[in-house]
């Protein structure tokens, strides 16, 4: 997953790279990161466009050509068919692309937010997009990148937004401290969750077949709290030393995963919330995480641009 936040970093020089340990380069922050399809290459986002890099090496192989000025989020459908990449300007317009991975032909443009688009997410099935954005609002779009349905209710900026495993629901969150969640096909609010007591940065879904959905979420009130929003149920949340930016679980759900503003990669065991792994990963910020496909490493990115494979086994 992750992202993202409203909170600019200065470029420094390149200072060097090698396996297992961050490039540092004159560039700004990597807001953005995603594993392609085929696990063998990473996609990374930020102001200085979209760029595709192997794994686990991390050497640069090429660049996407993107009209973004500021890349704050990427995701592949689920068939891995197609890239959408989330941003734009701020206070002029948030913006997804959607590009066809095969081909890299020309992308869909679609300007579908007043102001920055921080995230999105597909639909299960693969037929929507759901963006969150600086303008209050929660869009969602076709393969065609035209709006079908908005959800409106947030009092500040939606900084993320996650589908239900059935495909009806998604949840958002944001700068109002609160989590929502929406009907997908009415746009009608469903249910509010409000225990946050700082801005929600991120969502991410419990992987596994769940009779409930779990869905953990990351705020800058230094938690990460793990809900049952279709029965509005907060079940447990741990603390974590330093405020989490991003999160990802594991494939097997096993472990959740956090990037937060010290740098440091925590891994968390969802039933007893303890911390199992409190890992050191980058210097300054670590914007974005995702666990690798077999949920070996944790691909941590952030400030300075730096970008790390960090071993999830034990020390």
């Amino acid at each position: 997953m992750h992202r993202r936040t409203t909170i600019h970093v200065a470029a420094v020089f390149l200072l060097g790279f090698t396996f297992g340990r961050a490039l540092v380069a004159a560039e700004p922050p990597i807001i953005a990161a995603v594993f392609a399809p085929d696990g063998k290459t990473v996609v990374v986002g930020s102001q200085a466009g979209i760029e595709v890099r192997s794994w686990p090496k991390l050497a640069p192989l090429r660049k996407i050509k993107t009209g973004l000025s500021h890349v704050h989020h990427l995701a592949f459908s689920p068939r891995g068919k197609t890239l959408a990449a989330a941003g734009g300007a701020p206070r002029e317009g948030g913006e997804v692309e959607l590009h066809d991975w095969a081909s890299m032909s020309s992308p869909i443009l679609a300007r579908v937010h007043d102001d920055l688009a921080y995230q999105l997410a597909w639909s299960p099935s693969g037929a929507h997009v759901a963006t969150a954005g600086a303008d209050h609002q929660v869009h969602l779009l076709d393969k065609s990148g035209k709006r079908v349905q908005t959800c409106a209710g947030h009092s500040r900026g939606v900084l993320t937004v996650a589908w239900l495993p059935d495909g009806e629901r998604l949840l958002s969150a944001g700068l109002d401290q609160s989590l929502r969640l929406w009907d997908a096909k009415s746009g009608a609010l469903l249910r509010t969750l409000d225990n946050h007591t700082a801005e929600v940065r991120d969502l991410a879904v419990r992987p596994g077949d769940h009779p409930i959905p779990m869905i953990a979420s990351a705020s800058a009130d230094r938690t990460l709290r793990l809900w049952q929003p279709t029965i509005g149920r907060l079940v447990r949340f741990a603390r974590l030393p330093a405020e989490p930016l991003a999160i990802d679980w594991t494939p097997d759900g096993s472990r959740l995963l956090a990037a937060c503003t010290d740098g440091r990669l925590r891994v968390i065991d969802p039933d007893s919330v303890e911390m199992v792994h409190d890992l050191p990963a980058l210097d300054g910020w670590a914007y974005t995480v995702a666990a690798s496909p077999d949920g070996e490493f944790a691909l941590i990115a952030g400030s300075l641009g730096q970008i790390k494979a960090v071993s999830l086994a034990a020390p």
